[in-house]
């Protein structure tokens, strides 16, 4: 995470490392704020102020960056990533997808043709 992210600070590295960790089954912020003993308001300006990001949109790129990696290098289904990247709705999963990427997962693994950046930046 430090490498990846540039992140020095050691509270905000336990963060992205317990939600790296955490794709399938996502962790609560409140959940985060306790095992690292800062407020949930602490770790959003830490988020901001190191990363640029809100931790929710921060973890939602993570989620994201894996299924679209599992879409381009396995044959598993649309409903088996969505599941593996905690989505419990395959539909609700392609929606967020599309609107990340540009493609649907569909599209995607049929041409390849979304692009690696994701089109909109989800922090704001």
């Amino acid at each position: 995470a430090q490498m990846r992210f540039g992140i020095r600070n050691p509270k905000l590295l336990e963060i992205v490392k317990v939600m790296e960790s955490s794709i399938q089954n996502p962790v609560d912020l409140q959940v985060l704020a306790r095992r690292v003993q800062l407020s949930t308001r602490q770790i959003e300006r830490l988020f901001v102020t190191h990363v640029g990001k809100t931790p929710s949109a921060f973890y939602a790129g993570l989620r994201m960056a894996r299924a679209h990696d599992l879409i381009l290098q396995t044959d598993l289904s649309i409903s088996d990533v969505a599941e593996i990247c905690g989505y419990m709705s395959a539909a609700r999963f392609g929606r967020i997808y599309r609107a990340h990427y540009g493609s649907t997962p569909r599209e995607v693994r049929q041409g390849g043709v979304a692009r690696r950046q994701p089109l909109t930046d989800s922090s704001r």
